[in-house]
């Protein structure tokens, strides 16, 4: 979740999937709470910044969305944001291992708080 005014990007909630499909009620919860003017999806890009067939489910999720919540749908590059969230997470939150459910959860929150901060960096 983040402000588009203060260009501050913020932690909210790990949705989860089940047989590649989203809590849907969870985002529809969340759409409604929050009455978002866009939706954000971080794009995996292989390292060189190639497309690949993950890329093309997540911009079908993206199609998906932007036809159920009828708003905008971006992309953010989001290589190696979970690396960067694990090294937050050791060092502010003392986490020995990125492997414990605890450490997963916060681990995809700070790597979507990254790509937020991210996509706000580039649309100063």
């Amino acid at each position: 979740m983040g402000n588009s005014l203060t260009q501050t990007a913020n932690e909210l909630t790990t949705i989860t999937c089940k047989n590649s499909v989203p809590d849907w009620a969870m985002l529809d919860k969340l759409i409604q709470q929050w009455q978002p003017d866009l939706l954000l999806v971080g794009l995996p890009l292989n390292l060189d910044g190639s497309i690949n067939t993950i890329s093309k489910q997540v911009r079908l999720f993206g199609k998906r969305l932007n036809n159920r919540y009828n708003l905008p749908v971006e992309y953010e590059d989001e290589r190696l944001s979970s690396n960067q969230a694990d090294g937050i997470i050791r060092e502010s939150l003392g986490y020995p291992s990125r492997t414990s459910k605890k450490a997963l959860s916060k681990r995809d929150q700070v790597a979507a708080k990254l790509i937020l901060q991210s996509y706000f960096n580039r649309h100063e």
